[in-house]
């Protein structure tokens, strides 16, 4: 969302609207990337307008507490969900991910012990791409949330993110 111009968000949440509309789901990482903005006040209000579309919400908490002022893991999850999201998975680092659902569910998924941290580069986006194809299977939150932790462990055990898929193939489901 940052990298486009105004216009071009409007454009682009549109589209997206459509899409869910016609039933797609919807996922999305908050990604905050204060530095590409030319205000936090903006930033602010164009990732709450793109997650209020949202079906699945996978913010960091450490990223989001600064901007919107969340006291904890919880506060960024419920936040998320007041505003329509049915499903959100707050990372935080090497600390365990809550999971949380628009029925209830809350639940801490604790990240497995790391191995040698090489680079962190991706940790993040593998988590994502975990949890989702996880999801995607029909595996429950909080088992997607582990497996996601997993697929992170091992990207993070090698530099840039480039990890031989072998490594990873299986784990998310």
């Amino acid at each position: 969302m940052a990298i486009l111009a105004p216009r071009a968000r409007g454009r682009l949440m549109r589209t997206i609207v459509k899409a869910r509309e016609a039933g797609a789901k919807v996922v999305f990482d908050t990604n905050l990337r204060p530095a590409l903005w030319t205000s936090q006040k903006i930033m602010a209000s164009t990732l709450t307008a793109a997650a209020t579309i949202a079906d699945i919400v996978l913010p960091t908490h450490g990223d989001e507490a600064p901007v919107f002022g969340d006291t904890s893991p919880e506060a960024t999850a419920e936040r998320y969900l007041k505003i329509g999201a049915s499903e959100v998975v707050v990372k935080n680092g090497a600390e365990p991910a809550l999971v949380a659902t628009s029925e209830g569910l809350r639940a801490y998924v604790p990240a497995p012990k790391a191995g040698k941290v090489v680079d962190a580069t991706g940790a993040g986006d593998s988590f994502n791409g975990g949890y989702l194809s996880a999801r995607e299977r029909g595996i429950e939150p909080v088992e997607a949330a582990r497996l996601a932790h997993t697929v992170a462990g091992v990207v993070i055990g090698h530099k840039g993110a480039l990890v031989d898929p072998k490594l990873v193939k299986g784990m998310a489901g």
